[in-house]
């Protein structure tokens, strides 16, 4: 048998390896600069690419980009609140509510003074209702409380991540 060799000079150094044609030379060259492109973006990348927010946390985005997304989120709680089924809530289901998204938070247990107040903010009525279409504001509300809390542990994980 006879080998022919083809002597390949790349970056100074001299490569020995059995010659199928210059096709091959190119095609190495080729792949090199291709890898190092892609291991030189790699490098580039910045932590938030590589440590991404929760699921509950791109929900919650999805959701409030979209007030039709809001109403429908409203909707299905105020069903969910709206236990006697008027059609309304009262000031006693809208402490219920408050106290669960409060555990759920991990935050105080909402005092007579806040709920008061919500229902106040909230344009209740006489009779201290909420209607459907006011407890709108409130979900928004709350949605975008957890969308803070959210954002803040994500915002913490980069942190961490970059000491």
């Amino acid at each position: 048998f006879f080998f022919f060799f083809f002597f390949q000079a790349e970056d100074g150094i001299r490569d020995v390896e059995r010659s199928r044609g210059l096709g091959d030379v190119y095609k190495r060259q080729y792949q090199r600069r291709v890898h190092g492109t892609f291991k030189s973006m790699k490098a580039q990348r910045s932590l938030a690419d590589i440590i991404q927010p929760s699921p509950f946390l791109k929900t919650l985005r999805y959701i409030l980009k979209d007030p039709e997304r809001i109403k429908d989120v409203s909707d299905t709680a105020f069903n969910a609140v709206d236990t006697d089924h008027r059609g309304y809530i009262d000031r006693d289901e809208l402490e219920a509510i408050m106290e669960c998204v409060a555990k759920d938070m991990n935050i105080s247990q909402p005092l007579d003074t806040n709920v008061d107040s919500m229902l106040k903010e909230l344009g209740a009525d006489r009779e201290l209702r909420i209607m459907k279409e006011e407890f709108v504001r409130l979900i928004e509300k709350v949605l975008r409380k957890m969308e803070e809390n959210e954002t803040m542990v994500y915002n913490a994980q980069l942190e961490e991540a970059q000491s």
